[in-house]
């Protein structure tokens, strides 16, 4: 049955054009899709809503947007943070993700997607193993995903953190295989919330056979690719030894840098392969928090300077958006030994129209306006680090002082999915106890295996 719901009395800033916001504003919803935003205090006997969402003291935005995700390694929390990116990706990563059951990697999804929604986030990109199980776990929580299939490679993993690049074709027959079915078992389930993209691991751990097969399948399904680029100095150096050119360039070559392409970290990245995914359209999949942990700041401002598009993802350990919204201005305030820029509302536009844009869904996610979909966060300042807040601060003083925790609702397509705080899809209880056990039985079992 469909229900309209209003949300009144709050603060709204719809970002349909700018950050500006209207004190008071109103939110009305139908059908999954927003129908009017306005100023004001609605005529409530006009409106006629089944609900009303009180949100005085409290600001809506559009629902944040997530896009670099991998929720099953919140099963490394506090082990991987601390390490470099070679050591975290292929010393503690690849064996979790060898590890992990698709059962556990199911209540290791529901974990990190119970997180994103607590913190706001109503749409993530997420990549992780047993990917049928992630799905699942996506369909049941109300999130709105988009399933990277994959992770495409033809190179074993379990030689790259020594430096040794062993190919196997059969291994990328199978992967590209693996990530296919996904598309074909799950599209149009999740009442349309499910999207997939292709999911090459690397430019270093993919042959260039196997990123011509990607390009050939992304074209021939019309989807998108997403891929780790330069995210460490080994994988540049091994594609320049191996293929004679620069990661963006063997891109290129094989056909697969365009605005289809979603990139996430680019932390080494040169200028002349800054101006190609400029020239290309490409987006960046900004990633500041856990790069920031391991002491690295991507070029953010010096991509967007070009014209690149970009969002905002956790990565992994954290899928708390709030958190990497606030490295992203702190990084990159340091990076450019800037006081001000980039502006807390320059960041938080990449973390929903940046986001959507890259995604290819900036017609209907984003923003807050009349006929996209209803995907909507509700921030709660009523709390001693949030006050006092002013027309003119709502966005500073979120991204300075607010936690992720200080979001009270989400909607995703007009469900309220997060309701004062409180998850309404799944029992928070089950999902902490169940992810718990998960992670303690694979991590017991790579210890036995020494």
């Amino acid at each position: 049955m469909d229900v309209k719901i209003l949300i009144t009395g709050g603060a709204v800033f719809p970002f349909a054009e700018d950050a500006t916001g209207y004190h008071p504003g109103y939110v009305l919803i139908e059908d999954g899709r927003i129908q009017a935003v306005g100023e004001g205090t609605p005529d409530l006997a006009a409106m006629d809503p089944d609900e009303t969402i009180d949100a005085t003291g409290q600001a809506v935005f559009p629902g944040f947007i997530n896009l670099h995700s991998h929720a099953a390694l919140t099963a490394l929390r506090g082990r991987a943070e601390d390490v470099d990116t070679v050591t975290a990706v292929y010393g503690l990563m690849a064996p979790i993700n060898d590890a992990l059951t698709p059962e556990e990697t199911y209540a290791m999804a529901r974990l990190g997607f119970f997180e994103m929604m607590r913190t706001g986030v109503a749409t993530v990109m997420e990549s992780s193993v047993h990917m049928d199980a992630v799905a699942r776990a996506a369909e049941e929580m109300g999130i709105r995903a988009y399933l990277v299939a994959g992770k495409v490679h033809d190179v074993v993993l379990g030689g790259v953190l020594e430096g040794k690049y062993a190919f196997d074709a059969s291994l990328g027959e199978r992967t590209l295989r693996d990530a296919l079915d996904l598309v074909d078992a799950w599209e149009g389930r999740g009442d349309g919330r499910l999207g997939f993209i292709l999911g090459p691991h690397a430019t270093d751990t993919c042959s260039r056979d196997l990123w011509e097969r990607v390009g050939e399948a992304a074209r021939e399904r019309g989807i998108g690719v997403t891929t780790h680029l330069l995210q460490n100095t080994q994988e540049r150096d091994q594609v320049m030894a191996l293929h004679g050119m620069r990661p963006v360039e063997l891109l290129e070559a094989v056909g697969v840098l365009n605005d289809d392409l979603v990139a996430a970290h680019c932390l080494h990245i040169s200028d002349r392969e800054m101006d190609m995914m400029a020239e290309a359209g490409a987006h960046l999949a900004h990633c500041p928090a856990i790069l920031a942990k391991r002491g690295s700041v991507a070029p953010l401002m010096p991509l967007r300077a070009r014209g690149v598009n970009a969002g905002i993802g956790t990565d992994n350990m954290s899928g708390d958006m709030v958190e990497a919204m606030r490295f992203a201005i702190a990084a990159s305030r340091i990076r450019e030994v800037s006081p001000d820029t980039p502006k807390p509302a320059d960041i938080l536009w990449l973390g929903t129209r940046g986001g959507a844009r890259a995604l290819g869904r900036d017609a209907d996610l984003g923003s807050l306006e009349a006929g996209k979909r209803a995907d909507v966060t509700i921030v709660d300042y009523r709390a001693p680090h949030t006050t006092p807040v002013f027309p003119e601060t709502y966005v500073s003083t979120l991204l300075h002082c607010g936690v992720g925790t200080d979001v009270s609702t989400v909607l995703v397509d007009g469900r309220i999915v997060l309701r004062d705080g409180q998850l309404q899809t799944a029992d928070p209880g089950e999902i902490l106890d169940e992810a718990q056990r998960a992670a303690d039985a694979a991590l017991k079992r790579i210890e036995a295996r020494g």
